[in-house]
């Protein structure tokens, strides 16, 4: 009999890998990697990972030339009452941006190729 695995566990380790430093940021392309988000049981076959990879600049410009202006660019930190919860976490995501949020307006004179 298969021992009973902890999913608890493994969802926290897993949020470990949501947020990724990049390297070689400005290198366009395909990337791969095995295994992004762990495996549920160690026994599991390795999985192969695929996103086509883009910079901020790019997002910013694709808005652009569909006729959109940047009305604000927010990259939310941790409330700090968050800290005690996980304080390791909440280091991190005070290091590393999780997320950015985006506020664009449609500005119908404004296309540019």
């Amino acid at each position: 009999m298969k021992d009973k695995i902890d999913y608890s566990k493994i969802a926290n380790e897993q949020c470990e890998h949501t947020a990724r430093l990049v390297s070689h940021y400005f290198d366009y392309g395909i990337r791969k990697e095995k295994n992004v988000f762990g495996k549920l049981d160690p026994s599991d076959e390795d999985y192969d990972w695929q996103w086509e990879y883009y910079t901020l600049e790019d997002y910013c410009m694709d808005l652009r030339r569909a006729g959109f202006l940047i009305e604000s660019l927010l990259e939310p930190k941790p409330d700090p009452a968050a800290r005690p919860l996980n304080p390791e976490k909440y280091d991190h995501g005070c290091n590393y941006p999780i997320f950015v949020l985006i506020r664009a307006i449609k500005a119908p004179d404004l296309i540019i190729n």
